[in-house]
Order: C-alpha cells, then structure tokens, then sequence
C-alpha cells in the first residue's frame, strides 16, 4: 500500500513531542502505583513507539526531514530513527536531512513561498521519483511486526490475527524460498502469535503455494489453497501450528481492544430510558452530553446519544455502530442484554452469568473479576465488552452508584490540554476499575484492576492486574 514515507520532524513517541504528554512526571500516581499496573497501563500506547515497529518499514524509501534547531521535537529523534531505520533498510533509499537555521515549522525552506516544511524542492523530488511506483518489490526476506492486531494490517500477504498473549511485541521472520523445480514456499519464524492468515499479494510469486514452514513445521495447503478468506494457520498447542478453516475465533483485530478501538468506527452513546431510572436521570443525562461534547471538542465528531429502549427495539438498525454504554445491567437494557450476550432478549431474575470476563451480583451493588470481588462506595468500571453481534464491540461506563458513575466519566477527562484526545484513549487497556476515594487521593494508582482480556473475552492472569 505505501510507496514511500516523508515523516516531518520524526519524533519517536507521542512523549517526545515537546511536554504533550510525558506520562506520570510529577504524577500523585507515582507515590501509590504498582510497578506492574504503571507497565501494564503504558502497554495500551505502546503500539504508537514508531521505533518499536521499524522492522515493518523494510524496504521502504523513506526521507526524513526536520529543523536542525527545533526545540520542539529534538534532532535526536530523527537520528536514532534513521539508524534504526537503516538496520532494516540496508538496501533502500533512507536519508535524513536537518534543514540549517529552521525550527519545528517554516513555510520558506530556500526562499519565499517555495513549499516550506512540507513541499519544497527537496520534498517535490522525493514525491516525483516514488510516486511513479505503483508498488514496491516484496524483499526475499522480511519481518511483520505487531502489538496490536487491531492497529496493524498485513505485509507480504502476511497478517497476524492473535497474539498468544495480547498486547505484547509479536513478529514474524519470513523468507520466500523457490525449489529447484519453480515451486516456492514462505519459511516463517514467529514470536508470540497464535493465529495468522495469508493474503494475495502483488510481490509473492503468481504460481500457486503449496505449502509453507512455519517454525520449522510444513503445512501442507488445504483444497481451498491458502489465500481463501475461511483459511488460517493456528497454533494448537505450545508449538504445533496447524491449518484451520473458519476458526477466526472471538475475539479478531475488529475487536481487540484497547477500550479506544470502540471509536475506530461510528459509535453511539446508550443511556438509560429516564422513565425507569428517575433517581438517576439527571445523572445519565449529563453523562452522555460530556462524553458526546468531548468527543466534539476532539476530534469535531457529531456523537448521537440514544436510550437503550431504542437500540433494543430495532437492532438491525444499529449493525454498523459501536456503543458506548451508560449504566450497569440494573438500570441499562442494553447493559442487562449484553451481559446475557443477546441483543434479543432481557431478563431481569437471570443477571448472574458472566459477559466478556465481568460478572455483576444480581442486584448489581459489586462486580466481579477474575478472583477478585468490588463492592466499595463509589466503585467505577470501564470494560470493552463484546456487544453480541459480530464484530461490534461495547465500552461499558458504569458505577455501582452515582460517585462511581462520577468516577467512570472522571477517568475520560482529557489529560493534556490544548492538545485534547477524546476520552477513554489514553493508558487505558481493555478493563479498569477504582472507587471514588482511591482515584481522587491517588490517580492511576488508586486502580484496583486493569487489564486485557483474552481471545475469548475471558480474565486471563498473564495481562492483568487485581488488588483483592
């Protein structure tokens, strides 16, 4: 897909762009928060560290470019990236120039109006030369890297599905390699991926692959072949990998987490019908507006807001939409239909079982999680849940009470203004929960579980944190 990469002032991180975001300096959280939870909590940005993914740029020409005097994004950044950069692209175009006398922005490089940071002689080049391909060459031998699925599609018609623990670096090493008699095959090594798919790619050989290596393994294709949609290669135990056909599983890219991949398609936000929550109508009310105007305020995004009775009577009308979710299964429907994973049908006397690794008491006054119990004055959970119906996915907000539904929105409110991000997107991983006094004494680390689901949307002890 991409052709060529010009990257303007080539910061690394988020956290390196100027004070935008430097996460816990001079944070109360410090003071409280396990070492554990403050990892498993930055793992949720993790996938945006550019240097952490270099590998997927192999082969790739790239042009970097910044101002020698920014103060904003330092060179430094731009010169570590281009030797990183240069490990993985030792036969491709890749240069950096730090333009002399210009700082984080200029709109005349040479002389007036001729393209600045964006567009001069030196850019137009680059542009002219690469836009002329129409697709690069596929190396003999490259590296797919993830840490997320969901934020990362195929290389080489090579795309991972599942990590064998979410949320952690994932690569595959893969060669193409031609028999004596014109056959080919593609040798993979893979590091924590559990499920994989191939695709047709203009770069792999058009002859058809008969089979494949993968670590060391040979896989022998299916009559399908290996590019049909319904086709993966599986690993089915610590090491033996096998070819499945529709097995893609719960949990696939669509929905992964973290709780922000709720936004990555249109949403609406579901509050409860006033008429059978009149205590806590008010509440509800405000709730969905700040969630919708925040959203606006970030990202100019128009969020409908709608009662739970509405989506409920008509769900085919909402297939397209994610929710986000106001209130517990006591006073949502739509919280209550999700928690007995059905869209279809609401019974009150039957909210005991377990829905995407929560478990709410019948009266909903604590929630259970892996093997911890929370009941507390003012307890807060925020969960990515599984909506019930293909790949929508559901971001529950709730409290077992009005100062935790306070708490929940509180963890929404943008942390580095005037460079707002919308709530509930930043080092937030697939679940939280914290009570009122926790969170307001101790920030992040007054939590009192966080985590990531597993691929069936279940607890799963290796990416969670629990304080009981």
């Amino acid at each position: 897909r991409a052709i060529g990469v010009s990257p303007l002032a080539s910061w690394i991180k988020k956290e390196h762009y100027g004070d935008s975001n430097l996460l816990f300096k001079m944070d109360t959280a410090n003071s409280h928060i396990d070492g554990a939870l403050k990892g498993l909590l930055e793992s949720s940005i993790t996938e945006n560290d550019n240097d952490l993914l270099i590998p997927n740029l192999g082969g790739m020409p790239i042009l970097m470019r910044i101002g020698a005097q920014d103060r904003t994004v330092h060179p430094w950044d731009g010169r570590r990236m281009l030797r990183l950069l240069r490990d993985f692209n030792a036969s491709a175009e890749v240069e950096l120039k730090e333009v002399q006398g210009k700082e984080h922005w200029w709109w005349d490089t040479m002389q007036p109006n001729d393209g600045g940071v964006v567009n001069d002689p030196d850019l137009r080049k680059f542009y002219t030369k690469h836009l002329k391909t129409k697709s690069l060459p596929l190396p003999a031998s490259f590296t797919l890297a993830t840490i997320n699925p969901a934020a990362n599609s195929q290389r080489g018609g090579i795309r991972i599905l599942q990590q064998r623990v979410p949320y952690r670096m994932s690569t595959i090493d893969a060669s193409i390699v031609f028999a004596d008699d014109n056959q080919w095959e593609i040798h993979m090594k893979t590091a924590n991926v559990q499920q994989l798919q191939l695709y047709q790619h203009p770069g792999l050989p058009p002859t058809e692959l008969v089979q494949l290596r993968v670590d060391g393994q040979v896989l022998v294709a299916p009559p399908q072949g290996f590019f049909n949609a319904s086709v993966t290669i599986l690993r089915m135990g610590a090491a033996e990998w096998s070819v499945a056909i529709n097995a893609m599983g719960h949990r696939q890219p669509l929905t992964w987490g973290p709780m922000r991949q709720v936004f990555t398609r249109p949403f609406v936000v579901v509050m409860p019908d006033p008429h059978r929550v009149p205590s806590n109508a008010s509440a509800y009310t405000d709730a969905a507006t700040y969630i919708a105007n925040a959203h606006f305020m970030a990202y100019d995004s128009h969020v409908r807001i709608v009662q739970d009775h509405v989506v409920l009577s008509n769900v085919s009308k909402w297939h397209d939409f994610n929710f986000v979710v106001l209130g517990g299964p006591m006073h949502n429907r739509l919280a209550a239909s999700i928690h007995l994973k059905s869209l279809h049908s609401v019974d009150a006397a039957e909210l005991e079982g377990p829905a995407a690794g929560v478990q709410w008491s019948h009266d909903a006054s604590s929630i259970r999680i892996g093997p911890c119990n929370y009941s507390g004055a003012g307890t807060a959970l925020l969960a990515l849940v599984p909506s019930g119906r293909g790949s929508q996915v559901a971001l529950l907000v709730a409290g077992i009470d009005k100062p935790g539904l306070k708490t929940a929105l509180h963890l929404g409110i943008p942390t580095i203004p005037p460079m707002t991000r919308a709530p509930y997107t930043n080092m937030l991983p697939d679940y939280v929960v914290t009570e009122e006094v926790l969170f307001e004494a101790k920030g992040l680390g007054g939590f009192r579980a966080a985590g990531y689901w597993g691929h069936n949307w279940q607890w799963n002890s290796q990416t969670s944190y629990e304080s009981c």
